[in-house]
């Protein structure tokens, strides 16, 4: 027996709803006269026929009219078996993505390295952080993919839509698959994004305080004198600096809480109110935050500090002080500093407000608090170095917080310079 035939059809995007004179979808109405053109598309049609059935409007061409439907997020390619069971659709993630037009090739079956295919439901989704097209998937299809087999057509709409294999021109190989993904997802102007409070209503915000688990020991720092003003802002920026080479003298309380304060203290909060939906807690430091929100806790190991028990500490910003957390020394950082600080940040804080960007925001933040942080240093006549990278998971684990709820997002050592 011969295997059923399949085709790539264009037809209407799903949730487009079509009246006698106009296409309705996510970004808006758009009036469509053409019945016969119409007709085509709601029951979807190969390229050619669409083009043939068509009536060339107000001076524009046919394939000119489905131009405009794509970049408005009308239409969308599916393969199609032959009793017209959807195998693969294949839509615009965002609007003005010109129209592409199908080609048979018997080119590669291999997705690219930049490709992501996840369940959802009962389908399947198939996107890249390189195209703006992403694929529905029926659970075969999915199977067809894992397995590099399934008719051409179907191969033929994952090209259409840029999900195939890459080439290495240009910069691309710089590029690893995670890097790509979020960069695109968190600035691709995709569905809904920002500040769009989509858990008000379902979800209570996240509160602005959580203390951490920490132990009894607290230690008050010391305040920095009213009238200690410290040195220009011009004359820090200009001096800043990342200074490796400190001595083994301890870090003095004094500065430390200095640094803290005019960095990381809380200056003042709100409350939320209960009867506004959208309301919830804010917070002020002296660095800025997305939204008020203010996710990002510090914890330090103080491995040389005056008057300061070695081991890892939670800085509360609200009292001012330091919390013991631990003084296993076997949790200590890598680098013997007399401190080492991990910013972290408590995703739902942002989450709950920004759609799509919240991690965008905690790293964004975690650089304005490292910046501060390392200008202040330069005015306390300390030694501050931003790190790149670091542990995540064991990190986690031994501060006692819990992946889903708290992502590290910035670290650094402080030490005197020699």
């Amino acid at each position: 027996m011969s295997r059923a035939p399949f085709a790539v059809v264009l037809t209407l995007a799903p949730g487009v709803v079509r009246t006698w004179i106009s296409l309705i979808g996510v970004t808006g109405e758009t009036r469509l006269t053409d019945g016969p053109l119409m007709d085509a598309l709601e029951d979807g049609a190969p390229f050619d026929h669409v083009l043939a059935v068509g009536t060339p409007r107000a001076g524009r061409d046919v394939q000119g009219v489905l131009e405009v439907l794509t970049e408005r997020l009308l239409l969308a390619w599916q393969v199609r078996d032959a009793d017209g069971t959807p195998l693969a659709t294949l839509v615009p993630l965002l609007a003005g993505v010109p129209l592409v037009e199908p080609s048979t090739s018997a080119g590669t079956t291999s997705l690219s390295r930049f490709a992501l295919m996840r369940p959802t439901g009962s389908t399947w989704l198939l996107e890249s952080g390189r195209s703006p097209w992403t694929a529905t998937l029926t659970a075969e299809a999915a199977g067809h993919i894992a397995e590099g087999t399934g008719p051409h057509e179907l191969w033929d709409l994952l090209r259409l839509g840029g999900l195939l294999a890459d080439s290495d021109a240009g910069a691309l190989p710089f590029w690893e698959f995670h890097d790509r993904y979020f960069a695109s997802r968190s600035l691709m102007d995709i569905g809904p994004s920002g500040g769009s409070f989509r858990f008000a209503g379902t979800r209570d915000p996240e509160p602005a305080r959580v203390d951490p688990p920490h132990r009894d020991t607290v230690i008050s720092l010391p305040v920095p004198a009213a009238d200690d003003v410290g040195p220009g802002i011009w004359d820090v920026s200009e001096r800043r600096t990342t200074i490796y080479d400190t001595n083994d003298d301890p870090v003095s309380l004094d500065a430390l809480g200095s640094l803290l304060w005019h960095t990381l203290r809380v200056t003042a909060s709100s409350t939320r109110d209960p009867d506004v939906p959208t309301s919830y807690d804010t917070v002020h430091r002296p660095v800025p935050s997305g939204g008020g929100t203010h996710s990002i806790g510090t914890w330090l190991w103080c491995n040389k500090v005056e008057a300061v028990t070695p081991g890892i500490w939670w800085y509360d910003p609200w009292a001012h002080a330091l919390r013991l957390v631990s003084d296993d020394p076997s949790l200590a950082f890598q680098r013997p500093a007399p401190i080492n600080g991990v910013l972290v940040s408590r995703f739902g804080r942002l989450a709950w407000k920004y759609e799509r960007i919240a991690y965008a925001l905690a790293l964004k933040d975690s650089g304005v608090i490292l910046h501060a942080l390392q200008s202040s240093a330069v005015a306390l006549g300390l030694a501050l170095c931003p790190i790149g990278g670091g542990v995540g998971g064991p990190l986690l684990k031994a501060l006692g917080l819990s992946a889903d709820e708290y992502t590290p997002v910035g670290e650094f050592w402080i030490g005197n310079p020699r």
